[in-house]
């Protein structure tokens, strides 16, 4: 399976599954954004014309902390009479955060203003500063009793995000719950998110919501205890009480609350599997994939069971359930190899990426399922996807070459390339065998195999079809396993640079995702790829944007120019390319200082992927600092990730921390129970640092 780097694997991995394909942006494949000068920006503040004033005031909040240049320009529209421009400015200064902190002053009238727009972009943005003073938080409490259900909302939000403690705490929690049975859902939604950042302080309230409240209360402070996770232990009783409830929304909730809070109460969730509502079934089949550590017995047969439901919906979420469950879930791939067969593409790609997931013990079905038309592809990407484990399955995938053709060819020589090394000289002796005969199609597929294989008796082949233009990639794929094979030799990687960077723009994606990918393993030395790759982070394919930017920070070209391009990828809508820009911005370390608001910001995130890689990111930035316990929290959460490598970058991370007791003592701990040598290595590295 291909890698982002050292310490953090893949696209695929780090989704979770097979990823959709979803434009980034508006902008057709391979076109670069042009990147908004900032000067130019704050220029058109002084415009004569309103548009280009607000366009200016818009453009510049959406680059946030990197137009803090704008800030004293932005201000002066705080104390104008247009209330439009009044309230995008108090927007972008807001989006700013702490680098418009000078701005609070201009801030705190608009609280006292006629107006609730005002009143609101005033509250929302002083949050987002979060200026702990006297002044501002006693300016946004006086909105906790505001007559408008958004200005509350917006006040205890706000107040959330600065961090208040004791009887102030207290009230907004207060606030909060009352906002859970708001009649609009936005405004209850709102609500609960915030009572579950907040934490355990708003655990006990919430439980007493749920147990004695109306049933939308009940729902949405259900939802906020499930986000505050394993600290919410003391509401297990009444959500006991709940999944008995004659509210199948209750039920569904109270089920989700438990899975989120402790492993124990599988049974509890189990009861359920056959309820008479559709969502209550979907909430536990959901559930059942949270329950990894538990012994396979108890939550195999419940899954079992949901994989038959007599509901569509039920039975796709089970198969996901399954794949979250990994090697758990080996007695249920007979079941999920028949939905891989489905006529249904839901459903066969579902049982596709579950399938991966669960991994070794699945090759053998999979091997099997080679055998049958209709699942060969879906097989071999399941194969591909569980990568050197899949070896096994090596003597079924080369048969299919003589066979196969088309597409199909090229799903077999990913799939071997993704077994690598572990294909074997089998695998080789057959590759190069197809790749000498001119008459076969897709010779380049084989050639590209050979190198992440990785045996040295391709290389004169290889050189031999560096030259041959008889079948397009052809040169490209030799140039590129070549690169692969001898990755010190200079003449190897000047040679094949200028014809990595012609190729970026090829209309297959897993081709530029590769190439992408092998400029980033040349390094510095790939340094003239820089534009190259940065009109990818455009582009069409989520994988192509997180290998482009990944390179890019390998080839040491993130600085100044380049990193307000990089900084809105952490916005976008694809986990994995947020992961990935993240994992970038690391590399990068201190030249990518400037986003360290960003990073203090996402250590919040409800996705919990993000919010470790965010903490690894801000430790490598900043060697430690600016919020160490936050992070160290975070990353020892981290040593329990299934993926080695991850373990083995959050130790790289913690040893910064080695000076401190409990990083010392957690790191000594994990040594006794860690499988794998690279880790060991890695805390016996963090622990000989002290």
């Amino acid at each position: 399976m291909r890698r982002i780097g050292p310490d953090f694997p893949d696209l695929r991995l780090l989704a979770g599954g097979m990823l959709a394909i979803v434009a980034f942006a508006a902008l057709p494949d391979g076109a670069q954004a042009d990147e908004p000068d900032v000067s130019a920006l704050i220029a058109g503040l002084d415009s004569e014309e309103r548009q280009d004033q607000l366009a200016a005031i818009v453009a510049l909040g959406e680059l946030g902390p990197f137009a803090e240049a704008a800030v004293p320009k932005l201000a002066k529209f705080l104390s104008g009479e247009d209330l439009v421009l009044q309230h995008e400015a108090a927007i972008a200064l807001g989006r700013m955060g702490q680098s418009a902190r000078s701005t609070v002053p201009d801030l705190l009238p608009l609280l006292k203003t006629d107006s609730p727009v005002l009143q609101h972009s005033s509250i929302v943005a002083l949050g987002r500063i979060g200026e702990k003073s006297d002044e501002v938080l006693s300016g946004l409490e006086s909105f906790l009793t505001a007559e408008s259900a958004y200005l509350r909302l917006a006040a205890a939000n706000s107040l959330v995000s600065i961090g208040v403690d004791g009887e102030k705490r207290g009230e907004v929690i207060d606030v909060l719950i009352d906002e859970l049975n708001n009649q609009k859902i936005t405004v209850r939604a709102d609500a609960s998110y915030a009572l579950s950042r907040i934490g355990e302080p708003a655990a006990m309230p919430l439980t007493k919501a749920i147990a004695e409240s109306d049933p939308i209360t009940s729902i949405y402070a259900t939802e906020a205890l499930s986000g505050i996770g394993s600290a919410a232990s003391g509401a297990v009783g009444p959500l006991k009480n709940l999944i008995n409830s004659e509210n199948p929304q209750l039920r569904a909730s109270a089920v989700r609350c438990l899975a989120a809070i402790s492993e124990n109460y599988v049974p509890e969730v189990a009861s359920l599997t056959e309820d008479k509502a559709v969502p209550v079934r979907l909430a536990v089949a959901s559930a059942m994939g949270e329950f990894a550590a538990v012994s396979p017995e108890e939550v195999v047969e419940p899954l079992k069971t949901l994989l038959q439901d007599p509901d569509d919906s039920v039975q796709i979420e089970a198969i996901t359930a399954a794949g979250r469950l990994g090697s758990q879930a080996g007695p249920l791939v007979p079941l999920l190899v028949d939905d891989l067969m489905s006529s249904e593409p839901a459903r066969a790609l579902a049982a596709t990426d579950s399938l991966a997931s669960i991994g070794k013990p699945a090759v053998d079905a999979l091997a099997e399922a080679l055998n049958q038309m209709q699942s060969r592809a879906l097989a071999l990407s399941a194969l591909s996807q569980i990568g050197p484990d899949a070896a096994p399955a090596t003597p079924r995938i080369l048969d299919l070459l003589d066979e196969a053709d088309g597409d199909l060819l090229t799903e077999i020589f990913v799939a071997i390339a993704d077994i690598g090394k572990k294909a074997g000289p089998q695998a080789v002796e057959r590759l190069v065998e197809y790749a000498k005969n001119p008459k076969n199609e897709r010779r380049a597929g084989a050639v590209y195999a050979l190198g992440n294989i990785g045996d040295a008796d391709a290389v004169p082949l290889l050189k031999q079809l560096v030259n041959d233009t008889s079948e397009d990639l052809l040169p490209l794929a030799a140039s590129y396993s070549l690169v692969q094979l001898k990755p010190d030799d200079e003449a190897v990687a000047s040679s094949a640079i200028p014809l990595f960077i012609a190729k970026l723009d090829h209309e297959v994606p897993r081709v530029r995702v590769e190439l992408a990918r092998m400029l980033g393993e040349i390094g510095p030395r790939a340094a003239v790829a820089k534009s190259a790759l940065a009109a990818r982070l455009s582009d069409s394919s989520p994988d192509v944007q997180g290998e482009a930017v990944v390179a890019l920070a390998k080839i040491g070209a993130i600085g100044p120019d380049l990193l307000p391009t990089v900084v809105k990828l952490l916005e976008s809508p694809t986990p994995s390319v947020r992961y990935a820009a993240a994992y970038a911005l690391g590399l990068a370390g201190k030249s990518a200082s400037e986003v360290v608001p960003v990073f203090v910001q996402n250590l919040n995130s409800r996705d919990e992927f993000e919010k470790l890689i965010s903490a690894w990111a801000l430790v490598k930035i900043t060697d430690g600092g600016p919020k160490p316990d936050e992070s160290v929290e975070i990353l020892l959460t981290g040593l329990q990730h299934p993926e080695p490598k991850i373990r083995a970058g959050v130790v790289d991370a913690l040893a910064i921390f080695a000076d401190r007791d409990d990083v010392t003592e957690a790191l000594r701990q994990h040594l006794e129970t860690e499988s794998d040598s690279d880790v060991k290595a890695e805390i016996e590295k963090a622990l000989g640092s002290k």
